[in-house]
């Protein structure tokens, strides 16, 4: 059995408890208000802001933040979901979470394009592709709230934050930058 089919097994076993949660749009397709943050955070399974922060699914009294994951956390390759989230909700916080032990920490853009060469040889491409090594923690954070703040994209008047994330002890720590 491979793991999408164990996944979809589990999908069976969870059914029977689903609670729908509420349409994205209430009376005459008006769109129901959200709040306007958003929680960039890394791509790891161990890196899980509904527990950690004790988000609640979705109902029609308790907020919801959308989540987005990508490798490392890193905002530049967020921009895509931020713009589509500030043009259909509308954006007043962005909250950036990095984490401590984070893949990206161990490795290389370059050991990274090493690895890939051989499944992919003759594309070129993959000699510029940044993956987003992470040299120092709290300089990733800074560096990931200065490259959305100087966006010509970004609203100048969004609420930037980030955080290292402690999968040691759970802790969320502030970054200034």
């Amino acid at each position: 059995m491979s793991q999408i089919d164990t996944l979809l097994d589990q999908n069976k076993e969870y059914v029977p408890t689903h609670q729908s949660p509420p349409p994205i749009t209430g009376p005459e397709g008006a769109r129901v208000p959200s709040p306007q943050t958003i929680i960039i955070t890394c791509a790891d399974p161990r890196v899980v802001p509904e527990r950690f922060l004790r988000l609640e699914m979705p109902n029609t009294t308790s907020p919801t933040y959308p989540v987005v994951r990508v490798i490392g956390g890193r905002a530049n390759r967020a921009t895509v979901d931020i713009l589509g989230l500030e043009a259909l909700f509308g954006l007043d916080h962005i909250m950036i979470i990095h984490h401590t032990d984070c893949g990206l920490m161990h490795t290389t853009d370059e050991e990274i394009r090493t690895g890939l060469k051989p499944k992919f040889p003759g594309h070129q491409n993959l000699e510029g592709m940044k993956f987003g090594e992470i040299k120092d923690l709290k300089q990733s954070v800074v560096d990931d709230m200065n490259f959305l703040r100087r966006s010509p994209l970004i609203r100048k008047d969004i609420d930037i934050r980030g955080f290292i994330y402690g999968i040691e002890d759970g802790t969320l720590n502030e970054v200034t930058a």
